[in-house]
């Protein structure tokens, strides 16, 4: 099999994919969307999740363990970046939001 041929095949399962996806365009852009508002939620629990463990070690941290600090830390700042990629996915796929917005989705 020669180099154009492998290529054309490639091209031409390309193509039966991008057709599937048309088909299927507003579930696509309703899945992906859910799956960045599901970001936000889990980056959201994540902080709330850190200042729980803070506030019941509280005991502990102040007796001098930094343990609970340290991991309560560590789940803060994953919440955190979690957000972010929520915020940096959302800009990226803003033309999405304004179309499902357009369309009478969430």
């Amino acid at each position: 099999m020669g180099e154009s041929e492998r290529k054309r095949e490639e091209i031409g399962e390309l193509n039966r994919i991008f057709e599937e996806l048309l088909l299927d365009a507003r579930e696509l852009v309703s899945d992906m969307l859910s799956g960045i508002h599901l970001t936000f939620v889990m980056g959201a629990v994540s902080i709330v999740l850190g200042i729980q463990t803070t506030w019941y070690n509280r005991h502990y941290i102040a007796a001098g363990d930094w343990v609970p600090l340290v991991l309560a830390g560590v789940i803060v700042a994953s919440g955190a970046l979690i957000i972010l990629r929520g915020l940096a996915l959302r800009s990226k796929y803003s033309r999405l939001y304004e179309f499902q917005r357009s369309r009478g989705g969430s």
